[in-house]
């Protein structure tokens, strides 16, 4: 079994980090396709467990419009998430949203 067969096993068994993993290789198109519906797919069961990182990712798929329709709103919900538990890039994409209104 190669590494991204192991993280495909992994992500399918219900591991966080393998689903977020997995949810990059389809975004950047390492070892699949690129494919933007199956990476939010993949972050989303990531950051429904509580992954930061995967949390953070999915508010930015919602903001620029990646795999999903674009929405400010569940862009900052997922951003708020992220940043409540310490995610600094999220914090940031939160203080801007409230900068810029």
């Amino acid at each position: 079994m190669n590494e991204f067969e192991d993280i495909r096993t992994r992500a399918f068994l219900g591991a966080a980090d393998a689903q977020f993993n997995l949810a990059v290789s389809c975004a950047n198109g390492r070892g699949v396709e690129p494919n933007g519906a199956e990476a939010v797919h993949w972050y989303r069961l990531a950051a429904q467990q509580g992954d930061a990182e995967a949390q953070f990712a999915l508010g930015d798929a919602y903001k620029h419009g990646q795999g999903v329709p674009q929405d400010d709103a569940e862009a900052f919900r997922w951003y708020q998430l992220a940043a409540e538990q310490g995610h600094f890039g999220a914090q940031v994409d939160l203080a801007r949203n409230y900068l810029e209104g």
